[in-house]
């Protein structure tokens, strides 16, 4: 059966200014579509899925090559099967104030399309009951399928949507999934455009895979599904680790999975029970052995060069790793070579110096040098310091306050006593001292107290 879109040569570029222009499909030959049937358009996100779909509907104009849907040509007589065709191309735009039902309504209007289809498809995307709420107030997934039931108001033979399931919830994702797959059972054409592959696998038909832009590989499901190599053994055992070390002493690849109890054996299913023979002659005994069928995603990974490098044992299974090599040995008759110095981290820079040992460890330190001692003569000053102001040793502090500690006379050197005080010399730029004054004198006489009968004040 012929497909019902057909493109051949397809290439279109987007030209920006002061900017490399960008490639967004690159000669494209393609069919999608079968009536009754689901045609998965798959792709990482860039991949031209939604650039593509736009030229087919020719809401874009292509650089290059052609497309036609029901054998007519997009870029001149689309119009001509404009009535056979629904598509809901990224998000869905509605009036938010305005009913799910009216919003319906204005489609039906502005198409010519009888309102009696309104409550059909209202029906179909189980909208009824909520029909007349305001689009605002509708969950993503509600919106999405009110989208859907617009595409549908003119019954038409090909449905082709872009993400339906973008952003839905999983209730979301699994409502969309029946509505599509009830779409395709009345015998309509469905292509969905879409990157969640695990979605489109349990849906879909045939399956179209691009990639930057360039054709990969296209065909049925169980066609694609084969280039996810073979089915896999996944064994469930307590010691997972033992386990792993266990079969591959006796010759069978296996790997850790990332649950902490599973584990992944390179082995032909019909083998499996060389798997379990291993492991109970070790005395290991398993709790689970499934077989995890190739899945589209894998497939798609391994079509796409996206697939990540297989898992790798933690360290310790499988041989040992080999030491490295050492130093050259010395030729008989020489002495081993010297240690080398030890360098910084990293081995650069120049070789590390042994830090100083603290005071007190290591070589005893060198004496301080020892004074001359003191014999009692200090050298008089250059000139002569004024007299010091005698003592009256008649005078005596007031009662009450603080009195110097007396000193012996003969404890120190009267040269002493008359020697200025020496100041060191300020350094650069600092304030001179505050120069200091002798305090004044005593006075000669204590002071009276006060008068009997009088208050102190």
């Amino acid at each position: 059966m012929d497909a019902i879109v057909e493109m051949r040569g397809l290439r279109k570029v987007y030209h920006r200014m002061r900017r490399d222009d960008v490639v967004a499909v690159e000669n494209l030959d393609l069919a999608l579509g079968r009536p009754g049937t689901v045609h998965g358009f798959l792709g990482p996100n860039g991949s031209g899925k939604t650039t593509t779909i736009r030229c087919a509907l020719n809401l874009i104009r292509p650089t290059a090559g052609s497309t036609s849907i029901f054998g007519v040509e997009s870029s001149s007589g689309f119009h001509k099967v404009a009535h056979r065709v629904g598509a809901i191309v990224e998000s869905p735009k509605m009036f938010p104030n305005f009913s799910g039902r009216r919003n319906l309504r204005l489609l039906a209007d502005l198409g010519g399309i009888k309102r009696s289809n309104v409550e059909r498809v209202l029906e179909i995307v189980g909208l009824a009951d909520r029909g007349n709420d305001n689009f605002g107030t509708y969950s993503l997934g509600m919106r999405q399928r009110l989208a859907i039931a617009g595409a549908l108001l003119k019954d038409p033979d090909l449905l082709i949507l872009d993400e339906p399931a973008n952003g839905l919830d999983p209730a979301g994702i699994a409502e969309m999934r029946v509505l599509i797959r009830g779409i395709a059972e009345q015998g309509k054409a469905v292509v969905v455009s879409s990157h969640q592959l695990a979605e489109i696998e349990q849906i879909c038909d045939d399956v179209t895979i691009i990639s930057r832009g360039k054709l990969v590989q296209t065909g049925r499901l169980a066609d694609i599904r084969s280039f996810a190599g073979q089915d896999k053994v996944v064994a469930t055992i307590a010691h997972r680790d033992d386990a792993i070390m266990v079969l591959q002493a006796s010759g069978i690849p296996a790997h850790p999975r990332p649950q902490p109890d599973e584990l992944l054996v390179d082995i032909e299913p019909a083998r499996s029970a060389e798997v379990t023979r291993a492991l109970a002659v070790h005395g290991r005994y398993l709790s689970g052995l499934r077989l995890e069928h190739a899945t589209l995603e894998q497939a798609f990974l391994n079509l796409t060069g996206d697939a990540p490098p297989p898992p790798m044992a933690p360290a310790g299974y499988g041989a040992p790793a080999a030491a490295p090599p050492g130093p050259p040995a010395a030729p008989a008759g020489y002495d081993s070579p010297a240690a080398p110095a030890p360098t910084a981290p990293g081995g650069h820079g120049s070789p590390v110096q042994p830090a100083p040992a603290p005071p007190g460890y290591g070589a005893p330190a060198e004496a301080a040098p020892v004074p001359p001692a003191y014999d009692g003569a200090i050298p008089a000053p250059a000139s002569a310091p004024p007299a010091a102001a005698p003592v009256n040793p008649a005078a005596s502090p007031a009662p009450g306050a603080f009195a110097p500690p007396s000193m012996p006379s003969s404890a120190v050197p009267p040269s002493v006593l008359a020697a200025p005080a020496v100041q060191p010399p300020a350094p650069p730029g600092a304030y001179p001292p505050p120069e200091r004054t002798a305090p004044p004198p005593p006075p000669s006489s204590p002071i009276p107290s006060n008068t009997p009968g009088e208050e102190a004040r």
